[in-house]
């Protein structure tokens, strides 16, 4: 029997692992790289600084002219109030009206009506105009006026537009858009979808004493309704002297709106 082999108390040292190294890039090529970075990061830089604002004012606009192409009020909401007991809740009530002064017929002295602005047509004019939100008093109460309609609507052509219908009170010195104490302004918006677009605006205005008589009637209008089997359609009722009526009023191909009463609530005789 042979006897055990004695084991080395040192065994031989393991192969050295060779590793594989890339051979280093070239300085220039180094260099390329980190000009074409910095000046990617320049170019982004610049896109925001020169660009970054209109854009960003751009997707407001967009946020909020969606808002007013889906905008709806029920068919009982008052939008305009000049009887006194009944806008004095109104005001007290919800802040989304504002007071408005208006003058009576053949007296000097001014009473309040209640007024309804839809706060994304409120945003939208700011936005456009570049005014801070809320808008001043003078604007908010006078030049944006009662909405008294704002939704979208297709003419007969099949152009989509956001159509807002306001009642003003002006002498003319600050509505673009009066012709008279009573007056209405119809503003047609082209409605899409685009991230830039040359949005087309387009006003038509007309006397209100065509669609609302005078003097002291004691006017209430409720929220116009869109008509759902007519896209070009909506409707706005209205009262006068405790009398009812409703407006028809029509988007056209050239993006004017009529407002017409179906049957003008007439002025009681005196006795």
């Amino acid at each position: 029997m042979n006897p055990p082999q004695e084991q080395s108390p040192n065994p031989p040292p393991a192969s050295p692992v060779r590793l594989e190294y890339r051979e280093a890039p070239p300085r220039r090529r180094k260099w390329i790289r980190r000009s074409v970075g910095a000046v990617v990061v320049l170019a982004i830089t610049f896109a925001g600084w020169r660009w970054g604002p209109p854009a960003w004012r751009q997707t407001k606009i967009l946020y909020w002219q969606r808002q007013c192409l889906n905008y709806s009020a029920g068919p009982e909401k008052i939008v305009y109030e000049e009887a006194l007991p009944a806008a004095e809740r109104l005001l007290s009530q919800d802040s989304q009206y504002s007071r408005l002064g208006i003058v009576q017929s053949g007296r000097n002295d001014l009473a309040d009506a209640a007024q309804s602005l839809p706060e994304c047509w409120e945003r939208l004019f700011a936005t456009t105009h570049g005014m801070p939100y809320p808008t001043p008093p003078l604007f908010r109460n006078w030049i944006l006026g009662a909405i008294v309609f704002l939704h979208e609507r297709t003419a007969p052509n099949g152009r989509q537009r956001l159509v807002c219908i306001a009642l003003v009170h002006s002498n003319g010195d600050f509505a673009d858009c009066s012709t008279g104490l009573r007056s209405y302004k119809a503003t047609t918006i082209q409605s899409t979808k685009l991230p830039f677009p040359a949005n087309r605006i387009s006003e038509s205005c007309g006397s209100a004493r065509e669609i609302l008589s005078w003097p002291e009637p004691q006017i209430r209008i409720y929220a116009g309704q869109p008509d759902p089997a007519d896209a070009s359609h909506f409707t706005i009722r209205y009262e006068m002297w405790g009398q009812s009526d409703i407006l028809d009023g029509w988007l056209r191909d050239d993006d004017s709106v009529t407002l017409t009463p179906r049957k003008m609530p007439q002025e009681p005789q005196s006795k």
